[in-house]
């Protein structure tokens, strides 16, 4: 299900990117949705961003090692503050498919805050890897059990950019999410 977005709608660096005042923007898309840039643009793709379940340590949920989304239905969620957001309208439909709504109680798009908000028991909410800086030992990190939810983060350039500047940003870009990329693997092993 690919969703449009009106240009109002659209995060500041689309914005910034289709009115030609950006050359480049690192940008997100949930997975298999295009950005909808025009043919001057290139995407590449640098990184898979799982999105990660965020709940207070003491959640009935914290002992498992994933969580289904099914078992969060009476659950109230932290989510971002625009109800545009791609991770947002993920979760949204993933637990529309659930046979649930959502029912948000607090938005922000300040990820330190949405911990905070978390770990005192104000709702759980889904949070990006990249997002989620150092562990708190008051809160329980959990993968959904939905191995879908995540978001594609690319860098999207101007192709009338200059050849050599632009080149020296992807690889160093890509470079970047190699090491994170690594970093998560031995994480998980």
């Amino acid at each position: 299900m690919h969703i449009s977005l009106t240009e109002g709608e659209l995060p500041l660096p689309l914005r910034g990117l289709r009115a030609r005042e950006l050359d480049a923007a690192l940008v997100f898309s949930q997975p298999g949705d295009s950005l909808d840039l025009d043919e001057d643009f290139e995407v590449h793709p640098l990184l898979s961003d799982p999105l990660l379940l965020v709940m207070p340590e003491d959640h009935p949920c914290a002992s498992l090692d994933q969580v289904s989304l099914g078992d969060l239905r009476d659950t109230a969620w932290v989510g971002a503050a625009d109800p545009h957001d791609p991770c947002d309208r993920l979760l949204a439909r993933a637990c529309g498919q659930e046979g649930y709504e959502l029912l948000h109680v607090m938005r922000t798009d300040d990820y330190a805050v949405v911990q905070g908000l978390v770990a005192a028991g104000t709702g759980v909410a889904l949070v990006p890897r990249l997002a989620l800086g150092p562990h708190r030992s008051d809160l329980a990190v959990r993968p959904p059990t939905r191995t879908d939810l995540a978001r594609e983060i690319s860098v999207a350039v101007l192709r009338s950019t200059s050849a050599g500047a632009a080149q020296e940003l992807i690889e160093a870009l890509r470079e970047q999410a190699a090491l994170i990329a690594d970093r998560w693997a031995a994480a998980s092993a």
